[in-house]
């Protein structure tokens, strides 16, 4: 049967569910048979940070740490492949600054 899946994520979120998005399209499940609708919000596309410097000094170190810092073979592996028209893909993003 149809299986229609519409992700919503927010931060980290918007990693795993492109992941998973990518994961779903390499096995044909897009469209009205799979991944639908891709919304992410504030997610860090480049990393964060705090993460790297975690993989750097902690003496024990998360394993979502690495997955997370800038510049990981995660991160990279996120656009080897690119979603198809016809799954939707909308952006919410946030920003820090001073004014």
């Amino acid at each position: 049967p149809a299986l229609r899946v519409d992700l919503v994520a927010h931060s980290m979120g918007g990693l795993v569910a492109r992941d998973f998005s990518g994961r779903m399209v390499r096995r044909g499940l897009y469209g009205d048979h799979g991944v639908a609708l891709l919304l992410t919000m504030a997610t860090p596309w480049q990393g964060q940070a705090g993460a790297g410097l975690g993989v750097e000094q902690a003496p024990v170190v998360a394993p979502s740490w690495v997955d997370l810092a800038p510049g990981s073979e995660f991160l990279h592996s996120l656009w080897r492949e690119p979603l198809p028209p016809e799954v939707p893909y909308h952006l919410l993003f946030t920003f820090g600054g001073g004014s």
